[in-house]
């Protein structure tokens, strides 16, 4: 017997990752409102997973200090530029993006980062077991 929903799969549209270009991500990503702490102990900015701002531990230290652009070059970019830097930051780098596109912003600052995290020590893209999780599930779905 069955509930009497259907089982259907969401069909969402994807976007080159220039659709996303020139939009911010600074509102939501330095909110004073809502903010997380991992497992890990990494303090997180609003939703965004896999980016922490540093130790949970070290707290009070965080909310007073200015960012350093060259030891967090990612949180800088995310926080004064837009999600076009991001792309363009990971491309210096070799990445190449999704050819099939981005469901949104979200996703494209995900993957970037994911790439990022997965070729060199970024401080902010923690934990890095995040990135390797979301490898895994990438490597499923293909």
């Amino acid at each position: 017997m069955h509930s009497g929903f259907a089982r259907t799969r969401t069909v969402l549209r994807r976007y080159p990752a220039e659709h996303f270009f020139g939009e911010p991500c600074r509102p939501p990503f330095l909110r004073k409102l809502h903010n997380h702490f991992d497992n890990y102990g990494n303090y997180v900015p609003g939703y965004c997973r896999g980016i922490t701002f540093g130790d949970v531990r070290e707290l009070d230290s965080l909310l007073r200090r200015r960012i350093n652009e060259d030891e967090y070059p990612v949180l800088s970019i995310l926080m004064r530029e837009d999600i076009e830097a991001l792309f363009t930051f990971a491309g210096e780098r070799g990445y190449r993006g999704l050819a099939e596109g981005y469901y949104s912003k979200c996703h494209l600052c995900m993957d970037a980062r994911k790439y990022l995290a997965q070729n060199e020590d970024f401080k902010e893209l923690k934990p890095l077991e995040f990135y390797s999780h979301l490898e895994e599930r990438a490597r499923k779905e293909r």
